[in-house]
């Protein structure tokens, strides 16, 4: 998990927040075609289509929400890619309590949740404004500003 969130680094994550620019950035560097639908059940899913990760991100969801999982499923694509898996298929909805509960995993859910929540709320952003300021800046989920406190609580990142 430490070489992924390493090898992240070199764009900024969990330096600065990270914009829809950085997630195009990284799928470009990475191969992942990155697709917007109307017709997900799911908030994102996250293939390998005949070796050739795709992240299909729903459109119904906010813009900043729809950010949050898309580096989601960036963390999956480079769970698969560094643990060379050859196949993954996952699709998740962003509003989940029991995303918390995941950290306690060592896989690729628990990995997509720590990148995802650092991306979108570096760790400079959380030490400098109390969780109010966070939410009325960002207008980011409950969910989404639990699971980031409790990555830092957790992993001192």
């Amino acid at each position: 998990m430490n070489r992924i969130l390493e090898y992240l680094k070199k764009y900024g994550w969990n330096d600065r927040v990270l914009t829809r620019d950085d997630f195009d950035v990284i799928c470009l560097d990475e191969g992942v075609t990155s697709l917007e639908t109307d017709t997900l059940k799911w908030d994102c899913t996250f293939i390998l289509q005949d070796g050739v990760p795709v992240i299909l991100l729903s459109r119904h969801l906010y813009r900043s929400a729809r950010l949050g999982v898309g580096f989601h499923c960036i963390g999956h694509w480079l769970w698969a890619k560094f643990n060379n898996t050859k196949s993954a298929n996952i699709s998740c909805n962003l509003i989940n309590t029991s995303h918390v509960q995941c950290l306690d995993q060592t896989d690729s859910e628990c990995l997509s949740h720590i990148i995802s929540s650092c991306a979108v709320l570096p760790r400079r952003v959380i030490e400098t404004k109390s969780i109010q300021q966070v939410r009325e800046q960002y207008e980011y989920c409950e969910v989404l500003l639990e699971l980031r406190y409790a990555v830092r609580d957790k992993f001192n990142i």
